[in-house]
């Protein structure tokens, strides 16, 4: 296999999976165009975070995929690696989820981003947990922050930062102090790749319980940005719906990011190597 990036895929050198709670496999990671993705639905996602802060296990992570994502792991092994490092990665996007149905997978959706920081929330708060807010700028983490002391009043927010870090050592000084806080959540919205490459660069060094990368996600959660409605969710076509809003916007993007996928989704659907199991290449 060439690096998880490009090129055919061939035979997995050896399996790799997401989850193992007490040396049971919970949730199947496979590969998707050189691009690790785990088969998890929200509610399974939930209780194997919920069951691995219970049995003390620390230092997890989440990271999404999308359209976009897959095509920067094809142009950049060190993206891919970045991913692959994280303990769960949920298909975020319909540019994932629909093309691992066709390819035999009939029960996956989308797991977006602000679905799961939004449940995980009401996990938090439900079990009196401690959150640490990493990201955006001062107004907009200061009005999540502000949101979630309202509506989730038994979650312990231990510490509120604006996403605006320089250098390595302004970095190491907030590493230490989220380690000393060791919050069960940490919630890091910086975008893409810059929040993949932060947390697991600092990994080491950090102390916490699970950090998932929500891009620019902190500008929902506040309901600065309306998300589309239900209908386009649930449809799969949010992207459509977002671009015929705004088409100047999101009309290149969205060919930038997807046709570039168009030729391997049909030969990956077609040859059946959409949703083989992910193989840790030797370069990783």
């Amino acid at each position: 296999m060439s690096g998880g990036c490009k090129g055919d895929l061939e035979e997995p050198l050896e399996l790799f999976y997401a989850a193992v709670a007490g040396g049971v496999v919970t949730i199947e990671r496979v590969d998707f165009l050189g691009t690790p993705v785990d088969l998890v639905s929200k509610e399974s996602l939930l209780e194997a975070i919920d069951q691995s802060l219970e049995a003390g296990k620390r230092k997890q992570i989440i990271f999404a995929t999308n359209a976009a994502k897959v095509t920067r792991c094809r142009r950049s092994v060190e993206f891919t690696r970045l991913l692959a490092q994280a303990t769960y990665i949920i298909p975020d996007g319909a540019g994932v989820s629909f093309p691992l149905r066709a390819a035999g997978f009939h029960r996956q959706q989308r797991v977006t981003g602000v679905d799961t920081a939004e449940a995980l929330l009401s996990q938090a708060n439900y079990r009196s947990r401690s959150l640490y807010l990493f990201g955006a700028n001062e107004e907009v983490v200061q009005a999540f922050a502000c949101r979630i002391r309202t509506e989730f009043p038994q979650i312990n927010l231990v510490g509120v930062r604006n996403g605006f870090v320089e250098g390595n050592e302004e970095s190491f000084v907030l590493c230490d102090e989220i380690s000393s806080l060791n919050p069960d959540y940490l919630f890091v919205a910086r975008g893409t790749p810059l929040q993949e490459r932060w947390l697991t660069s600092h990994l080491e060094r950090l102390r916490f319980g699970v950090a998932i990368g929500l891009g620019g996600s902190f500008d929902v959660l506040t309901g600065r940005v309306q998300r589309a409605p239900d209908w386009a969710r649930k449809g799969g076509v949010e992207w459509l719906y977002r671009t015929v809003l705004s088409p100047r916007a999101r009309l290149g993007r969205t060919l930038k990011e997807c046709l570039p996928l168009i030729p391997g989704l049909v030969a990956g659907v077609a040859r059946r190597t959409i949703g083989r199991p992910w193989s840790k290449p030797e370069r990783y």
